[in-house]
């Protein structure tokens, strides 16, 4: 044989993420304030088209994983509660690793259609429409700003 060794050195991504209540809660009111993007009729439709290429399972997915009842909404035309009966899809991320050293907060806002699996031609289709990119990033945008001027506690910025 070769008589080849391997060795393996896991570096990052392996840390689970490390919630921020104070952060949490600030952010959950900016995203309460600002309410969920308008979507128009062109994006709804687009929308739909989308949502006709996926399964049932990936739609159904995504309603259990937000804690919310189940709509036949296209896009997410609300903001979901802080206090919402959450089952997140667990995934790989470095953010995990981050949160252990930095207070962390993560924003979701509606990009794609609901149900869009990651790591997909449809997402990839979304992210071409002009329409629901710059909603998305408006309003994440939006909240950064209004994050970025709360008032410091003297605790490294938390709330």
């Amino acid at each position: 044989m070769t008589e080849t060794k391997v060795e393996v050195k896991i570096v990052s991504a392996v840390s689970n993420v490390v919630g921020n209540g104070p952060l949490e809660s600030a952010l959950q009111g900016i995203m309460e304030d600002l309410g969920p993007p308008h979507f128009d009729e062109a994006d709804q439709e687009f929308a739909r088209k989308i949502r006709e290429t996926l399964t049932q399972k990936d739609i159904d997915a995504l309603w259990r994983s937000i804690g919310m009842p189940k709509t036949d909404a296209a896009l997410a035309d609300f903001t979901v509660p802080l206090d919402a009966p959450r089952n997140p899809a667990i995934g790989s991320t470095d953010v995990g690793d981050v949160s252990w050293v930095v207070p962390t907060v993560q924003a979701h806002a509606p990009t794609v259609a609901i149900g869009t699996p990651f790591h997909t031609w449809q997402v990839v289709a979304q992210g071409s429409h002009a329409e629901l990119v710059a909603a998305g990033g408006l309003y994440a945008r939006l909240a950064g700003l209004q994050f970025a001027d709360m008032p410091s506690s003297g605790s490294g910025g938390v709330p």
